[in-house]
C-alpha cells in the first residue's frame, strides 16, 4: 500500500491496482477528480500487471509489466515527465525515454 495526502493505492498479489480517497487533480488514475469512499480499480491496469509503484502528495508513478512508466495526477512542477507543466492531468500516460538510454532496470 502507498499513501499521498489524501488518497492511497494499493496493489494485490496479483499485481492488480486499486485505489481510493480524494481524487483532486486525477491522482486517483480514473480519468475524472471524483472521489472514491471505497477502493476502485484502475481499469488504465486492468489488462496489465503493475510491477512497483510511487506516489507522491498528488501524484504517481507506476512501471508496468510493459517495462513502460506511467505517471499520473498534479503535474505543477513537471514531475510527470510530460515536458509540460499543468495542475491538471487525469490521463494516465507513458514517459516518453531517449530510447538509447533506459533510465531503470525491472527486477523480477
Amino acid at each position: 500500500m502507498f499513501a499521498g495526502k489524501h488518497f492511497v493505492m494499493a496493489m494485490t498479489n496479483q499485481d492488480v491496482l486499486w485505489s481510493w480517497g480524494k481524487g483532486r487533480y486525477g491522482v486517483l488514475g480514473h480519468g475524472s477528480e471524483e472521489d472514491e469512499e471505497e477502493p476502485r480499480v484502475v481499469r488504465r491496469f486492468e489488462s496489465m500487471n503493475v510491477v512497483d509503484l510511487g506516489v507522491g502528495s498528488y501524484h504517481c508513478v507506476a512501471i508496468g509489466e510493459d517495462e513502460n512508466v506511467y505517471c499520473w495526477g498534479r503535474n505543477e512542477c513537471g514531475q510527470l515527465g510530460r515536458g509540460t507543466i499543468s495542475s491538471h492531468e487525469c490521463d494516465i500516460d507513458v514517459v516518453q525515454f531517449n530510447p538509447n538510454e533506459s533510465p531503470f532496470q525491472v527486477f523480477n
